[in-house]
């Protein structure tokens, strides 16, 4: 069923008619113009109950002399059921020859002094909801839908959709901007209950106008580093010098000029922002966010002042603050007649969200003191400082005032050994900066690496012999365990290691009775301080003949020769 009429009177004692008229009310349309399209396009669509045409009357209270004073028509898109433009005829006095729309030879005929008011430009693809409206000969009004598509988080005015952009970081609600992923931060923020972390990618809007001049606003965490503003090739950002810090959260603006693209990303650092704005210079925005099912939490003007709005656990507006949070208004509930107390506690109520750090050092904020902080939210609603942060003392630690250790104007030089020797490794002067640390403006040394360059090894005598263990003999032969070993003096008691050493020894053959036999040379590459030669034979008799085998370094290459030789 549809309301088609109401009778209604008055306190003069007249009576008072409005009738609306739906598509069913209007048979045989075939007409292509603009309104029969769209009537024809509700029929076949089967919208049947949006209202086409409302009209008021007004007549005296016999009945005579009725007369209309008040009709509105309203037109619909020929291809989506959605309102295209909306027409009106305003007439205290009231029209006695007032024809109401009908259908004349297919086609949908209002009354000519109908003049078209709104017209509704465009609509959000996903939703069908307007995302630009217009007035007859009046400037545009645009409109950035949220919260799946149940509540509008922006309004501006002179403008027309493709050139604003605005996000809280709410939901879905990215406005227009380009948002890398769902990573939202829960702990701080400007407006809402969220706010986005840099640190999870750029956030950008592109397809700007370069013809046009654009606002970019946003708020950044004010003990963050500020991030960074880029725009297209040939574009400029100037910083209009607008900051202020509100609830520890800094404004900034930047004038865009010859820009088709915007782009905030990281400065020097991770950094949390909120509220970010987009839109030329003529346009005027408000923004808003929500709680859904609930009301809105949140409304900032064209100057990016906000103001909060707080409910009670039954879903009722309790409280109204300033862009401070101080308390403009509190709304109080109760019963008829019971009395209720409407006040409340201002004071903060401090609690540890678990986060800890080191202090700042008092001297030089750029490095840490040896004193431990943790952090607080105050979580009173009633608190002009609700829901901001603070960093309170907790102790001293030994983590805190850690050196801050940076390279000095002076010279590299070579590391030395005990024997002030070349050890082959470079070493860098260091100072430390931190005027809170315990060795504050003193210096040390630190290897950078090695570099024999322009720190040669200093040369080292090596000397070699060889010697022997584990000698066996059976009576007939005697062998033994050989060995060369290297040491760093010529009495060979002091071991040293050596790489990639060639090193030449002899085995002279001779009898038994001192005559010579044969001799035979040698080499053997050797590393470490001491290079085996397996088991060898030292003699050997038959019952007639005897023989001896003698083993002697001889003279090389990077070795002298010490001790005498084995037998």
């Amino acid at each position: 069923m549809q309301l088609t009429r109401i009778d209604a009177t008055n306190s003069k004692g007249e009576k008072v008619t409005t009738s609306t008229k739906y598509p069913l009310d209007y048979s045989g349309v075939t007409a292509s113009d603009n309104i029969s399209a769209g009537v024809r396009n509700l029929q076949l669509k089967n919208v049947l109950n949006a209202p086409l045409e409302t009209t008021t009357y007004k007549s005296n209270s016999d009945g005579t002399g009725q007369r209309m004073i008040a009709s509105k028509f309203t037109g619909y898109k020929s291809i989506d059921p959605a309102v295209d433009k909306m027409y009106e005829i305003d007439n205290a006095a009231g029209l006695t020859n007032f024809v109401q729309s009908n259908v004349t030879a297919g086609a949908i005929a209002i009354d000519s002094r109908y003049n078209a008011k709104l017209s509704y430009n465009s609509y959000e693809a996903f939703y069908k909801l307007p995302v630009e409206v217009q007035k007859v000969e009046d400037k545009k009004q645009s409109f950035l839908w949220g919260y799946r598509g149940l509540y509008p988080i922006a309004n501006v005015d002179n403008t027309d959709i493709t050139q604003i952009a605005y996000t809280s970081f709410e939901g879905d609600a990215a406005g227009s901007w380009t948002i890398p992923g769902s990573p939202r931060n829960t702990l701080n923020f400007h407006t809402g209950v969220y706010s986005y972390a840099l640190a999870d990618g750029s956030v950008s809007r592109s397809s700007l106008s370069a013809s046009k001049i654009y606002l970019l606003s946003f708020w950044f965490k004010n003990d963050m580093p500020q991030p960074a503003v880029s725009v297209s090739a040939g574009g400029s950002s100037a910083d209009q010098n607008k900051d202020r810090v509100v609830n520890g959260w800094k404004y900034k603006e930047f004038r865009l000029t010859n820009a088709t693209s915007v782009q905030l990303s990281q400065g020097s650092g991770n950094c949390l922002i909120d509220e970010v704005r987009v839109h030329p210079v003529e346009a005027v925005m408000l923004s808003y966010t929500f709680d859904p099912l609930v009301g809105m939490t949140s409304q900032t003007d064209a100057n990016s002042r906000t103001t909060y709005y707080e409910f009670d656990t039954f879903g009722r507006l309790e409280l109204v603050r300033d862009q401070y949070r101080n308390i403009l208004k509190k709304y109080c509930y109760s019963y008829s007649g019971q009395l209720v107390s409407c006040t409340y506690d201002i004071n903060p109520q401090w609690q540890s969200t678990g986060e800890t750090r080191c202090k700042p050092c008092d001297a030089n904020p750029s490095y840490t003191s040896n004193i431990l902080q943790n952090r607080e939210r105050d979580i009173n609603p009633q608190s002009p400082t609700y829901n901001t942060y603070r960093w309170v003392d907790a102790g001293t630690s030994a983590t805190c005032a850690t050196a801050a250790w940076q390279n000095t104007a002076t010279a590299v030089r070579c590391k030395k050994n005990a024997s002030n020797q070349n050890t082959g490794e470079q070493e860098q002067e260091q100072r430390d900066m931190n005027p809170c640390s315990s060795t504050y403006n003193q210096t040390r040394w630190v290897i950078t690496g090695t570099n024999t360059t322009a720190c040669p090894l200093p040369v080292q005598t090596v000397y070699a012999k060889i010697t022997y263990n584990n000698l066996i003999d059976d009576g007939l032969t005697s062998s033994a365990n050989y060995y060369i070993n290297f040491y760093s003096n010529s009495n060979c008691t002091s071991p040293v290691s050596v790489s990639n050493l060639t090193v030449n020894y002899k085995r002279d053959w001779n009898y038994c009775d001192g005559t010579k036999g044969i001799t035979y040379n040698y080499s053997v590459l050797c590393n470490g301080n001491q290079m085996s030669l397996g088991r060898l034979t030292q003699s050997q008799h038959d019952g007639q003949h005897c023989w001896n085998f003698v083993f002697t370094v001889t003279a090389g290459t990077g070795y002298l020769v010490c001790g005498m030789p084995i037998e």
